[in-house]
This record gives C-alpha cells, sequence and structure tokens, in this order.
C-alpha cells in the first residue's frame, strides 16, 4: 500500500474512479468516462495528480494543485476520489497524510479545498483537524 503521483497508465482507472464518486449523491454530476477522461487531462497539465495503490490496484486518486494561490505556500485539493469497495478503510486519511507531508517538506504551510456539507466525507474532514471557514463562501449562479 503507498500514495505515489500518478503515470499516465495510471489515468484511465483515475478517470473511472472520477466518474463513478461525482455521479452519486450528494453530487450527481452524471459524469461519462469520456468526460471524467478529458477533465484527468487538464488537471494534468497544471495539477499533480496523486493515487493510492492497494495490493497493486488504485483504489484512490487525489489532485493537488500547487499552483492556484501563493505558489509555494498554498495548496489547494482539486479533487479526491475513493472506489467504493475501499470507503472507510483510511485509504483517504493516508493518502492525504502522506500528500500533505510531500508538500509540507517542500515549504508549503496551507491546503485548501472545497467540500460538500452533505458529503459523507465531510465528517473525515473535522476530524482530520480542518476548520471550515466561515469568511469565504462559494458564490454560485445559473448561467
Amino acid at each position: 500500500m503507498k500514495t505515489r503521483k500518478a503515470t499516465k497508465n495510471d489515468m484511465e482507472e483515475v478517470a473511472k474512479i472520477y466518474k463513478d464518486s461525482f455521479s452519486e449523491p450528494p453530487y450527481n454530476e452524471g459524469w461519462t468516462l469520456g468526460e471524467a477522461r478529458k477533465k484527468m487531462r487538464v488537471f494534468s497539465k497544471y495539477c499533480d495528480i496523486w493515487v493510492y495503490e492497494s495490493d497493486g490496484e488504485i483504489a484512490g486518486f487525489m489532485v493537488i494543485n500547487p499552483h492556484q494561490w501563493k505558489e509555494g505556500e498554498v495548496i489547494f485539493r482539486e479533487e479526491t476520489g475513493v472506489k467504493k469497495r475501499f470507503r472507510g478503510k483510511g485509504v483517504a486519511t493516508i493518502m492525504m497524510t502522506e500528500v500533505f507531508d510531500f508538500y509540507r517538506k517542500k515549504g508549503y504551510k496551507t491546503s485548501i479545498g472545497i467540500i460538500n456539507r452533505k458529503a459523507k466525507s465531510f465528517g473525515f474532514i473535522k476530524k482530520f483537524g480542518m476548520k471550515i471557514e466561515e469568511d469565504n463562501l462559494l458564490a454560485v449562479k445559473e448561467l
């Protein structure tokens, strides 16, 4: 079991996990595999994509953007997804711990991400010691 940076060979499995994770509640975004592949290609241009491997199988992924805000100080957690059968087994905790350690050693001081209050992982975020920011809100407008 290990967390490592994804390779091109991992992208198909990462896209499948992305499609499945964000097509179910509370997100219900209805991703197709083709759309998820395209999203991963876009992320791979400016983000670091990490995978967690268990017995040679990719169990989850995390997309980190080290360029979103002040480079060298702030990382932005773009997306995280874990295969359904691996959820509740500590995959996200291990992945997040190891990824945070990597960036901390590079001098980064802060991790920021967006989470849906209805997501099952909402409690995990608080348990992991992250605070819910009161000052910054997500602004949404239907077009």
